[in-house]
C-alpha cells in the first residue's frame, strides 16, 4: 500500500518534470507545440490536486505510556471496538454530522449497540469498566472523529456514572443495563451549581420526595435524550441529584425552550428547562450532595476534558497535513511539524499527570496550555486551508468552532485565569521534560481509580 512518504517521492519526480516542461516554455519558435506543453502542465496540476487528496498526513503518535486494558467483549477491546467504528462510520460522515440530527442519532446509536455508552461503569451493570487513562483515549478518539459526537455522548456517559455512583439502588437496576445498550439514553443539566449567588434551581422537601421549582439554563440532547439528571440547591449545604423527563411535561410544568442557535454543537439541541413546581418522588432520586461536590469534582478531574482538546487539535493537524503535502512549502510543513511535536509532547505530560495524580495546580497548568495549543493548531488549519475554510461544510471552520467549546466547557473561575495567562504567556519551551523529573517512574504508569 502507497503511504504518505512514497506519494511525496512521487510528487517531486512529478515537479521535477513539470519544472523541464515550463523552461521549455521558453524557448523560441515552439509553435503548436506550445499548446501542447500546456495542456500538459494543466494535466499535471490536476494529477499533483488528486495525489495530494486521499494521504494527509497525520502527526506521529505521542510517547508510548503504557495504560491499564480495558476489559474485552469479544475479540476486541472497547477502544478498538470503538476506533473501529469511528474510522468507518463515523470520521467519513462528521461534516454530515455536524449538521443533521438524523445523522447524529444514527452515529449514537451506533455507539450503543456497540456497548460504547457507558465505558467507566463496572461489567455488572453492562459497562466496560475503563480505566482514566483509557476513558481518557475513548474521548480523544471520539473528538478526533466527531465533536458533535463526542459532545452528546459524554453527557450520557457522565449520567450513568453519576447513576452509579447515587444511592439509590433500584434506580441503577431500572436504568443502567439499558443505558449501557443505549436503549435508554438520559443526559445531565447541572452546571448551573457552579455558579454563586441566587439558585437557578431550588428543591423544597415535601411529603414522600421534593418539589424544583426555577430553571436549568442548559440542558444538551432535546429529542435525544428520553430523562435527565438535574442538579438542584436543597439548601446552603445540601444539592439534590435526581432523574427527570427530558421534555415539555404536565401543561407548563416542565418546558423547555426551542433549541439554542449556538456557533458549534447546535445540532446536539441544547436547550432551557422551566419547572415549575415539578414533583420529584423519592424513588427517582439519585443522590443528595454536599453543596462543594460540584468544585470538588471539578478540582479532581482537571484534565479530563483535555482529551476533546487534544483529539480536536489532531483532527485539526490532519487537515493542514493535506495542505503541506499539496503545497509543498517549506515553512508550512515546518509549522506543522512544529505543532505536531508540541501536541506530543502537551499529551504525553497530560497522560503522565492523569496516571500519577499530579498536584492540582500541575493539572491546571495542563489544561490551559491544551487549550491554548489547541487554538493555534485549530487557527493554523484554517489559514492553511484559505478561503474555503470559510464553508460550512469545511472541517478546519468546524474544528475552529469546536475548539471554541473545549475551552469553555466546565469552566471555572480559577480555570479561566489560567487559561488566559497561557494565552499571554505562549507555549511552553520547557514542558517536555519538566514533569518527569516531578514523577516517580513508576507512578507515571498507574491508573487513577474510576471516578467520575
Amino acid at each position: 500500500m502507497a503511504t504518505p512518504q512514497s506519494i511525496l517521492d512521487k510528487i517531486a519526480i512529478i515537479k521535477d518534470k513539470r519544472a523541464a516542461l515550463v523552461r521549455l516554455l521558453d524557448q523560441p519558435n515552439l509553435g503548436t507545440l506550445r499548446i501542447d506543453v500546456n495542456q500538459a502542465l494543466e494535466e499535471i496540476d490536476d494529477l499533483l490536486d488528486e495525489l495530494a487528496k486521499p494521504f494527509p498526513m497525520r502527526p506521529s503518535p505521542p510517547p508510548a505510556i503504557a495504560p491499564a486494558s480495558g476489559s474485552a467483549a469479544g475479540s476486541a477491546s472497547p477502544l478498538t471496538r470503538l476506533e473501529t467504528f469511528l474510522q468507518e462510520q463515523v470520521t467519513p460522515q462528521a461534516a454530515e454530522i455536524d449538521q443533521s440530527p438524523e445523522a447524529l442519532a444514527a452515529a449514537l446509536a451506533g455507539l450503543g449497540a456497540r456497548s460504547l455508552l457507558t465505558l467507566r461503569l463496572p461489567q455488572a451493570w453492562g459497562g466496560q469498566a475503563l480505566n482514566s487513562l483509557d476513558y481518557w483515549q475513548a474521548q480523544r478518539h471520539l473528538a478526533r472523529a466527531s465533536g458533535s459526537l463526542a459532545f452528546l455522548q459524554t453527557q450520557h456517559q457522565s449520567a450513568a456514572s453519576l447513576i452509579a455512583q447515587g444511592d439509590n439502588e433500584a434506580l441503577k437496576q431500572a436504568h443502567l443495563p439499558l443505558m449501557a445498550q443505549g436503549q435508554r439514553l438520559v443526559g445531565v443539566g447541572f452546571s448551573h451549581l457552579r455558579r454563586g449567588g441566587v439558585p437557578c434551581l431550588r428543591a423544597v422537601p415535601v411529603a414522600e420526595g421534593y418539589r424544583l421549582q426555577g430553571e436549568i439554563p442548559w440542558a444538551t440532547g432535546w429529542e435525544y435524550f428520553s430523562h435527565l439528571v438535574a442538579g438542584a440547591t436543597i439548601n446552603e449545604s445540601e444539592h439534590l441529584l435526581c432523574l427527570i423527563p427530558f421534555g415539555n411535561c404536565s401543561g407548563d410544568r416542565l418546558q423547555c425552550s426551542v433549541p439554542m442557535a449556538l456557533a458549534a454543537f447546535g445540532v446536539t439541541q441544547t436547550v432551557a428547562i422551566r419547572l415549575q413546581d415539578w414533583w420529584v418522588p423519592r424513588d427517582q432520586v439519585i443522590a443528595q450532595r454536599p453543596s462543594d461536590w460540584l468544585q470538588h469534582s471539578d478540582r479532581q478531574h482537571v484534565l479530563k476534558a483535555t482529551a476533546f482538546l487534544i483529539g480536536c487539535a489532531e483532527a485539526a493537524l490532519e487537515v493542514m497535513g493535506q495542505y503541506v503535502i499539496h503545497q509543498q512549502l517549506a515553512k508550512t510543513e515546518r509549522v506543522w511539524q512544529a505543532l505536531s511535536q508540541e501536541l506530543q509532547i502537551c499529551q504525553a505530560n497530560i497522560l503522565r499527570a492523569i496516571a500519577a495524580a499530579a498536584p492540582f495546580e500541575q493539572q491546571l497548568r495542563w489544561r490551559a496550555e491544551a487549550i491554548a495549543l489547541c487554538h493555534r493548531c485549530t487557527q493554523a488549519a484554517v489559514i492553511a486551508s484559505g478561503g474555503a475554510a470559510n464553508l460550512l461544510s469545511h472541517p478546519a471552520q468546524r474544528l475552529y468552532r469546536e475548539a471554541l467549546v473545549y475551552s469553555v466547557t466546565g469552566q471555572t473561575a480559577v480555570l479561566k485565569a489560567a487559561s488566559l495567562e497561557a494565552l499571554s504567556l505562549g507555549p511552553s519551551v520547557d514542558n517536555a521534560s519538566e514533569l518527569d523529573d516531578e514523577l516517580e517512574p513508576q507512578a507515571r504508569l498507574s491508573s487513577t481509580s474510576n471516578d467520575l
